[in-house]
């Protein structure tokens, strides 16, 4: 698939890293998920409710909130995909 190739690609590239994972057919492919899938997101976190959402989405998916957790700076391309 393409975003494999993206993130083979984004090498050392931070933000091209991000890139390549937003772009990535995830919310197709959760509900497909034959393992345990235990989603972690800080209370703070930027991306939290998309954390919650795939545990949702995953057939055996838990999301677990970390209170006081997260809050870590997203850079601008995360941010803008999400």
């Amino acid at each position: 698939m393409r975003f494999f190739r993206d993130l083979i690609a984004a090498g050392p590239n931070n933000h091209e890293y991000h890139r390549a994972i937003a772009r990535a057919p995830i919310r197709d492919l959760l509900p497909q998920v034959r393992q345990p899938l235990l989603a972690l997101a800080g209370e703070l976190d930027t991306l939290r409710h998309g954390s919650i959402q795939a545990a949702d989405l995953a057939p055996q998916g838990r999301s677990v909130n970390i209170e006081n957790g997260g809050g870590a700076r997203v850079d601008r391309t995360t941010a803008a995909l999400s």
